[in-house]
């Protein structure tokens, strides 16, 4: 490496506890632009990539909240911000995966971002892959949000109409974490 490089390095270390103080105001824009300067800065980032991953996925649940919740659109307003939500959810997908790679050469689980690729995966209705993402996140024993990955590998499951598994993995779900609302709605669905 250069010194040009390790300046690089560091400066894409600035950029993205920037970008993550502009996450914890709640201004996206200005941390994904901070988060795309440390990528630029540094391609082999990782935390950048997990975040941008994250601002990307935040900018495609808000394009689906507007066409739900904000507007109650119809017809093809609403064809129009699902491919808006679409392509923001494709572009986190790549950044997470990224970040998911990088933490395996590392001998590291990114248990978070996997969690968010889940996610992603019912979305688009790829149900083996979010199960085969949350089950790479509980690898890492430790990971503090264990419930919602079990949650989304049952939500998974159950429109796999593997309900079974589905049960189990939303049972457990509420095992890690007693109060989880969503995980008892989930299981409901499986039962009834």
């Amino acid at each position: 490496r250069t010194a040009r490089d390790d300046k690089n390095i560091k400066l894409s270390e600035v950029s993205v506890r920037l970008g993550e103080s502009f996450l914890g105001k709640n201004k996206l824009l200005q941390a994904k632009q901070e988060f795309s300067k440390a990528i630029k800065l540094d391609p082999d980032n990782r935390r950048a990539h997990k975040m941008l991953g994250y601002v990307k996925l935040m900018e495609g649940l808000g394009s689906l909240y507007y066409i739900d919740r904000i507007q109650c659109l119809k017809g093809d307003e609403v064809g129009e911000h699902r491919q808006v939500a679409k392509k923001h959810f494709a572009a986190a997908e790549g950044h997470l995966k990224s970040s998911v790679k990088m933490a395996k050469k590392e001998n590291k689980i990114e248990s978070e971002s996997l969690l968010w690729l889940a996610n992603i995966a019912v979305h688009f209705k790829r149900y083996e892959d979010a199960v085969s993402y949350a089950e790479q996140g509980l690898k890492h024993s430790f990971y503090p949000k264990r419930h919602l990955l079990h949650s989304v590998k049952g939500w998974a499951h159950f429109h796999k109409r593997e309900y079974r598994k589905a049960g189990e993995d939303l049972r457990q779900a509420i095992f890690h974490e007693n109060k989880f609302c969503l995980g008892r709605y989930r299981l409901a669905k499986v039962y009834f």
